[in-house]
Formats: C-alpha cells, sequence, structure tokens
C-alpha cells in the first residue's frame, strides 16, 4: 500500500473539510474577472475610444484587445466547477455512496442551480427585475419591471453550469456501470475525451438543426412578443414554447450552450480524474500534457480567429470588425450566419485553451509545489469571490448602485458612461463594497444566499443531515442545512498538496518555471510580475540559491514590460505615423 506521503491528497492535517486551493482560487478568480469585465464594459464609453482610436495612448487600445477576450473565459468558471464536482463524486464513491445516490445528488442540485439561474436571469439578478429597479434609481417609471416574464430564458453561464452538473451527473453514471474509477480510470478518462471531441463535432450540426427548427433561431425576433425567438413570454406566449425551449436553448443558445460547452465540462471531468489519483497512480506529467494542449489549441484557435476578422474587414469595413470581436464571448455570433464562418471552432479553442493553461498554471503553482496553506493565505481576497459565486453574479446590481452614486456625485447624470478614470472609481468602489458584503455575510454563513438557499433545498430533498457545529447533541433546524461553517471551509480546511520532489529537483522546476513565465512575459506583460514574485519566492525559501540564468531572464523581461507600459502610456498609433 502507498505510504501517506505518496498520496496526492495527503497535507499537515488542519480540520476535516479538505480542499484544493487552486480551484477555490479558480473560482474566485472567474468570478472576480467577470465582476470587473461587467464593471468596464458597463460603464466604460469605449465609443468615445474607438472614435479616437489613432490619438489615443496605445495602452487603451492593449486594453481593448485584452477585456473583451478575458470576458470570453466564462468556459472557465465551468471548467471549475467541473473539476470540484468530479472531486465530490469520486469522494463519495471512496466513501461507498451507491452509485444511484451520486447521480440523484447531482440531478438535484443541478436542476435547482438551473432553476436559480432562471430566477437570477429573470427576477432577482442584475439583468433581471430587480435589477432594472437598481439600473434606474434616477426614474423608476424607466424600469421594464416585468422584464422577468421573458428574460428567465436567457441562457448564460449559471444555466450551462446547471445542465453540465445534470449531464455530467449522467455521464459518469453510464461509464461507472462499465469502467471500476479505481481500476479503469485511464479508460474513463480515454472515455470523457472521445465524449468532448464528438460534442465538438456535433456542434455546427446540432446549431443548424435548431435553426432549421426555429428559423432564425436565436437572434430573430417574434413578431408576437417583440423579443428574441428562444426567450418565450409569459401571459403572450403558448404553454408548448417554455417547454420547447427549456430543452433548446441548451443546445444552442447565442452565449455558452451546451454545445461545444459540455465538452469543456467534460475537460474538467478529466482534470478532476487526475488530480483524485492516489499513490503510485498519481502522475505530475498530467500538467505538463494538459498545458501543451491548452497552448496548441490558443494558439491554432488565436490564428484563425485573426484570419476571420482579417476576412470581415476586407469584406466590411474596421468597425464592423471591431464589433465583432468586442462580442468574442458570445459564442453563436461567430458564424457564417453573422459573416464569420468557421469562426466558432477557433473562438471556442483560443477561449478554451487558455482555460486550460490556466488551471494547470494554478496546479503547478500552488498544489505541485508542496504544502499550500500559504497559496490559501495569499489568494484569500479573490477567493472569497468564488465561494458565493452564484450570489456575486446575481447581486451585479450593487454595480448599477455605485455607478449612480459616483456619476451624480460628479455632476453628471446618472449612469453616464465614463472616461478610464470615473471606470476605475466605479470599479475600486464596487470592489470595495461587494468585498465588504462578503465579509459581513459570513459570520452567518452566508445565510440567505443563493447557495444557500440550493444547498437547503438539495440537502432537505436528498435528506442529508448534519449535526449543529456548536452543539453535537442537537440537531440542526431547517434553515442551517445549507448553512456553511466558513471557518473549516474557507480559513482552516485541510489544504491538499500533491507529492512533490524535495531539494535540488524541485528547486530546478521552480527556476525553469520561472524562466517559461518571464519569456511569456514578453508578450503578456503581467506574466513578467508573476516571475518576479516567483523568483522572490524562491530565494525566501533557498539560502544561497544559485539561479542560474533565471534571474536574468526575469529581470530583462521585467525591465522590457516598464518600458514598454510607458510607450504605451506615451504613444499613440499617430505618433507613428499610423492613422485608422
Amino acid at each position: 500500500m502507498a505510504s501517506e506521503a505518496q498520496n496526492p491528497e495527503s497535507t499537515v492535517k488542519q480540520n476535516g473539510t479538505r480542499r484544493y486551493p487552486s480551484i477555490d482560487f479558480l473560482r474566485g478568480i472567474a468570478i472576480f474577472m467577470m465582476l470587473l469585465l461587467h464593471i468596464i464594459s458597463g460603464t466604460l464609453d469605449v465609443d468615445y475610444y474607438i472614435d479616437r482610436i489613432s490619438d489615443i495612448p496605445l495602452i487603451n487600445i492593449y486594453a481593448l484587445i485584452v477585456l473583451p477576450f478575458l470576458g470570453g473565459l466564462a468556459g472557465l468558471f465551468l471548467m471549475t466547477s467541473a473539476i470540484g464536482n468530479m472531486v465530490s463524486m469520486v469522494r463519495n464513491y471512496e466513501k461507498g455512496h451507491t452509485r444511484s445516490s451520486i447521480l440523484q445528488k447531482s440531478l438535484v442540485v443541478g436542476f435547482l442551480v438551473v432553476v436559480f439561474a432562471y430566477l437570477s436571469e429573470g427576477l432577482l439578478g442584475y439583468h433581471g427585475s430587480l435589477g432594472e429597479v437598481f439600473k434606474h434609481l434616477d426614474d423608476l417609471s424607466e424600469a421594464e419591471l416585468d422584464i422577468w416574464r421573458y428574460r428567465g430564458y436567457h441562457f448564460e453561464t449559471l444555466h450551462t453550469i446547471g445542465w453540465a452538473l445534470i449531464l455530467n451527473g449522467i455521464t459518469h453514471t453510464l461509464i461507472t456501470m462499465k469502467y471500476d474509477v479505481d481500476k479503469d480510470r485511464d479508460k474513463i478518462i480515454r472515455v470523457y475525451w472521445i465524449l468532448a471531441i464528438i460534442v465538438v463535432s456535433l456542434t455546427g450540426l446540432i446549431w443548424t438543426t435548431v435553426s432549421q427548427l426555429i428559423p432564425g433561431y436565436p437572434f430573430a425576433i417574434n413578431p408576437v412578443t417583440d423579443v428574441e425567438v428562444y426567450t418565450p413570454y409569459i401571459g403572450i406566449s403558448p404553454w408548448s414554447d417554455f417547454i420547447l425551449y427549456f430543452f433548446l436553448n441548451p443546445l444552442a443558445a447565442h452565449i455558452e450552450p451546451m454545445f461545444p460547452y459540455l465538452a469543456t465540462s467534460y475537460i474538467g471531468s478529466n482534470i478532476g480524474l487526475q488530480i483524485t489519483r492516489r499513490g503510485d497512480d498519481f502522475s505530475k506529467g498530467f500538467m505538463r500534457s494538459y498545458f501543451r494542449l491548452g497552448l496548441v489549441a490558443f494558439i491554432v484557435g488565436f490564428i484563425g480567429v485573426v484570419v476571420v476578422l482579417i476576412n470581415l474587414l476586407n469584406n466590411t469595413d474596421l468597425d464592423t470588425m471591431l464589433g465583432q470581436y468586442r462580442i468574442i464571448s458570445f459564442h453563436r455570433s461567430w458564424t457564417a450566419e453573422q459573416g464569420t464562418p468557421g469562426g466558432w471552432l477557433f473562438q471556442y479553442l483560443t477561449l478554451n485553451g487558455v482555460a486550460v493553461m490556466l488551471v494547470m498554471l494554478s496546479f503547478r503553482l500552488a498544489e505541485y509545489r508542496g504544502p499550500t496553506a500559504y497559496f490559501a493565505r495569499m489568494t484569500s481576497f479573490v477567493r472569497r469571490f468564488g465561494f458565493l459565486g452564484l450570489t456575486v453574479y446575481t447581486i451585479q446590481f450593487v454595480t448599477w448602485t455605485v455607478w449612480f452614486l459616483v456619476s451624480i456625485s460628479l455632476g453628471q447624470s446618472a449612469y453616464t458612461l465614463q472616461r478610464w478614470w470615473g471606470t476605475g472609481i466605479i470599479l475600486v468602489l464596487t470592489i470595495l463594497a461587494n468585498h465588504l458584503i462578503l465579509r459581513l455575510w459570513e459570520r452567518k454563513g452566508y445565510l440567505g444566499s443563493m447557495e444557500w438557499m440550493i444547498s437547503t433545498i438539495a440537502n432537505t430533498l436528498l435528506r442529508i443531515k448534519k449535526q449543529n457545529s456548536l452543539d453535537n447533541t442537537k440537531v440542526e433546524k431547517w434553515y442551517q442545512r445549507g448553512v456553511m461553517n466558513v471557518e473549516d471551509v474557507f480559513y482552516h480546511p485541510t489544504w491538499i498538496s500533491f507529492p512533490v520532489e524535495n531539494g535540488e529537483r524541485r528547486l530546478a522546476n521552480d527556476l525553469r518555471l520561472t524562466k517559461y513565465l518571464a519569456i511569456a512575459g514578453i508578450f503578456f506583460f503581467p506574466l513578467s510580475f508573476l516571475a518576479l514574485m516567483m523568483l522572490r519566492s524562491i530565494g525566501k525559501q533557498n539560502e544561497g540559491v544559485d539561479y542560474g540564468n533565471a534571474k536574468l531572464l526575469t529581470y530583462v523581461s521585467f525591465l522590457f514590460t516598464i518600458g514598454l507600459l510607458a510607450v504605451f502610456f506615451t504613444f499613440s498609433l499617430s505618433s507613428f505615423g499610423i492613422a485608422l
């Protein structure tokens, strides 16, 4: 039997709850980036900068390129959720839970997430009826309060996550009817890869079939309801439409449909199977293989996206091309019907290739390097957003409130689009407001949050009972079933790490990673700062370390980044005689 030191889940015991800090961090960074990008895209006067694109500092152009791309990384949250879901299923399997009970949990939780996705989009969320109130604080008569009657069918990331939980639960149950999780893990992983390829391969056919069934789907406007055809209207549309589009939208919706995003979920399931390997069966080499796969997908996809955009520019104009790039996160918008034939595949590959690389990089910086409590502590600010991800997504009307207050404080009309400095104020205040809300809320275990509602209902339906953490002799009350034990789950769980080499081999691996980050930082400058942080970390952990050329590469990359930023903030396209 493998020793405890060989177990990828071995670490210093802190509490009973075992958690991977990378999964928590990735979930948090996905929500945090979503919040940042929604604030910027909602409050920044982008057209002001595009109209002056030749004369504005180059840093603006860099931001206008990078930010929409980052906005398309919704698959990162889906992939992270799938990893966590697979880890949960494997642990339940190891605890002796039956296959049917594991499936039952996936179906119940998945269905509840879908239900709350409808509530979030239509009623409670920042684009729902409640959001309309906060979006029109200056004149409530302008608020579309009955938006709840149709917008719940606006298929977004929450819907995708819910359906992925359902379909992953079914998929895993069917696979484990033939293969054993422990004995046949490589075969299970192979099946998931095959299924992911099949999903991507069928995407075009599925989309075309749905569009033929519903002409103009998903962009056409229903002349009866005067809203998109995929959003049936309560009180106007026939009841059959609500059933029809409940099942059609997951297949081919325009934001993040299950085709091809079920493939992203399957890839996340594979990663979850890899990190829960035990003993000698565990291999750190999977991180290198998956990272390379993500890199290839990113490069191929990026080249394809560039070619598609150039072709669009040749056939239209610059404004059309820039407008298309700005909606890179709208997955159904990259089709022949929208002027970008074949674009969806390249768009999917480049965005999800980055997601895979980010997941692997996070594991490499945390679990791969041994004890992970330090990483968890350093990332606690970001991780907090992920613990209440569904709720943070829903209560983005905090942004509308801050935007309203900032604009009128500056003597502007309410909700005036801002220049960068104004958007920066809104961004900082919104992040601080959300952080304060989360810090105060955690004292009550996030009682009343969407996560609490889903957990409470699921625990009731599945008849899961817990003892009151304050008194083990008392049976919890119904509203305590979904309360999170923040101390054990967020602050002091058992942080999991992978088995790692010590001494010179570990040092050599860390120095190699630092050099890779420094080189990559030449093309994407934030990585230069990460390389510098890595170098300092190595110096603190190793006295008299021989850095080799890692230090030289890191400093060159860092200085290059500083110089490049100085150029970007100083010069414009017109400074080089370029006019667009």
